[in-house]
């Protein structure tokens, strides 16, 4: 091709096995990536979020973002979300929970739903995944903490996983005051 330059480049497959998965299509009843998406047992719910004790101040009726660490410290791989834009009966999700700091505030009158998070894709036994965050803010400024929790969706034994919630103090200003 006139003023270009063709060349293949050959990256080594790190993993095999989600790219036989890819291969192999569409099976019912797993991820994109292989992961049956089956209730887990406790004994597969051992893990670990990590995130900042403390994030940036952000704007009420915002968005937050933060960034996140999961890790599965159990046997067997967590199914995430894949690509669909619907939720999956036995993906794994975080509930993003803000709780006012001090409840008898104006703030704690106003705190919203917990948000349901999808996690981007499937993690595997002894891994982590690093994934940037989204978060809508509460209505009122104030000091809060966000709480986030892994959950199994469809699971209803599992009320939650063996991974301790993980919480960071957020101050919320007030739009007039705040930059975005």
């Amino acid at each position: 091709v006139d003023g270009f330059l063709l060349q293949q480049v050959d990256l080594p497959v790190t993993r095999a096995s989600w790219f036989d998965a890819l291969a192999g299509g569409f099976r019912p009843g797993s991820t994109i990536l292989g992961t049956p998406l089956a209730p887990l047992d406790p004994s597969s719910t051992v893990g670990k979020i990590e995130m900042p004790s403390e994030v940036q101040p952000a704007r009420a009726e915002w968005i937050a973002t933060l960034l996140v660490k999961i890790t599965n410290n159990s046997a067997v791989a967590w199914p995430g979300g894949g690509t669909t834009r619907s939720s999956l009966p036995g993906e794994i999700f975080l509930e993003a929970r803000w709780i006012a700091s001090d409840p008898s505030s104006r703030a704690g009158a106003d705190q919203p739903t917990p948000a349901e998070i999808r996690i981007l894709r499937d993690i595997p036994a002894g891994e982590s995944l690093a994934q940037l965050l989204s978060v809508a803010t509460p209505k009122r400024e104030g000091d809060y903490d966000l709480e986030l929790r892994l959950r199994q969706r469809g699971n209803a034994s599992m009320d939650t996983f063996s991974a301790p919630p993980a919480r960071a103090r957020v101050r919320v200003a007030s739009p007039a005051t705040a930059r975005p």
